[in-house]
């Protein structure tokens, strides 16, 4: 994350089985590594139950939007991999 002093945080918790939280994190790696805008910063980690999202951003707007980005492709990845492991 960067050592801005963002005045927007929050830490997001989404619970799911640790391999699926490898992969979404994996997939979303490009993502994290070149950011769109550099009034918002995120950090995905996983922890004991899933992913942990750390979110800071300069605005409200910046805020809903990479909270509604990320959540959104974190959600089309959970269920791709859910329908590739019912195979």
């Amino acid at each position: 994350m960067n050592s801005q002093n963002f005045p927007l945080k929050t830490e997001i918790k989404i619970e799911m089985d640790p391999n699926t939280s490898h992969i979404i994190i994996q997939s979303l790696k490009p993502e994290i590594e070149t950011p769109v805008s550099d009034r918002s910063t995120i950090n995905l980690s996983t922890y004991n139950k899933g992913i942990l999202l750390h979110i800071e951003a300069e605005d409200i707007v910046a805020f809903r939007s990479i909270i509604n980005s990320y959540l959104h492709w974190i959600q089309g990845l959970y269920d791709l991999t859910k329908r590739f492991e019912k195979k």
